[in-house]
């Protein structure tokens, strides 16, 4: 278990490494809403999960950071394959259906 100054430490490298996603990426500071019957999370969903993975790896400062760092990269990546495989199989199915 880890003591109160390395906790902080680990939350601060996951937060460092979100704001770090979004100044690589999109920029813009997405923030919560709701729409219809969803609710998109945005900056605050990046949030949690960079915390999350920066508390799991439970090392130090640097390792928080980069592991929030690469593991939202991985976690778009595998999303953008999944939706574009859906899309090929959507594509697909449509095409059979005519």
């Amino acid at each position: 278990m880890c003591d109160e100054s390395s906790c902080i430490a680990l939350i601060a490298g996951g937060v460092l490494g979100a704001l770090t996603n979004v100044a690589l990426g999109s920029r813009v500071l997405v923030l919560p809403r709701v729409d219809g019957h969803r609710i998109h999370l945005g900056f605050l969903g990046q949030l949690i999960i960079c915390v999350g993975v920066a508390c799991a790896v439970d090392h130090d400062f640097q390792t928080a950071f980069f592991s929030s760092l690469c593991g939202t990269s991985l976690l778009r990546y595998v999303k953008h394959r999944i939706e574009s495989h859906f899309g090929d199989l959507e594509k697909e199915l449509g095409e059979s259906d005519d």
